[in-house]
């Protein structure tokens, strides 16, 4: 083989795995930063405003910057995580249905036939129990945060945050000034 072939390759291949090392570098970066940017969202600005004793603060155009606000506003997310233990998980379900909330959660029945049982399909629902259907909940996080917000908004009592993956608190969101 052609040592001048070789010396490409290598080069070739030197190079993709500098590239790979900078974008996993950069990757890693980027992580930080939005770590960073978050914890200024939902810690900083807020204990900040909240100390200043303001909910909006209007920031000046500052070179190609346009101008911008920073407004204070509640926050709301929740979700029974999928890669939760099957006992945690359980107990945010059964929490929601126990207080009347059960109509949140999604139920998926998976039933695997074989290829060869295309005529059984047809009698499907009359024979559901002899195939061990495996039965899935959730709830959408969204379907879940919506209705923490409503829990919260409308004064209800709050559902234990730690059960239901929830959290409530307050964020700093930056929008551009429309003058």
């Amino acid at each position: 083989m052609n040592s001048d072939i070789l010396t490409r390759i290598r080069e070739t291949a030197a190079g993709a795995r500098d590239l790979e090392k900078e974008i996993t570098d950069l990757e890693e970066r980027i992580k930080h930063k939005k770590q960073t940017l978050n914890t200024i969202y939902h810690h900083e600005l807020p204990d900040l405003m909240f100390e200043a004793g303001v909910d909006e603060v209007g920031l000046p155009a500052e070179g190609n910057l346009p101008s911008m606000v920073a407004k204070l506003g509640p926050y709301y997310a929740a979700n029974i995580a999928a890669g939760w233990g099957e006992e945690k998980r359980d107990a945010a379900f059964n929490w929601l249905d126990t207080n009347g909330h059960g109509d949140l959660i999604k139920t998926q029945v998976t039933i695997s036939l074989p290829r060869e049982a295309r005529a059984q399909a047809a009698k499907l629902i009359k024979q559901l129990e002899a195939y061990h259907p495996e039965v899935k909940q959730s709830v959408h996080p969204g379907t879940l945060t919506a209705w923490l917000r409503e829990q919260v908004e409308s004064g209800e009592d709050l559902p234990p945050l730690d059960v239901i993956g929830g959290t409530v608190g307050q964020v700093v969101k930056l929008k551009e000034r429309k003058d």
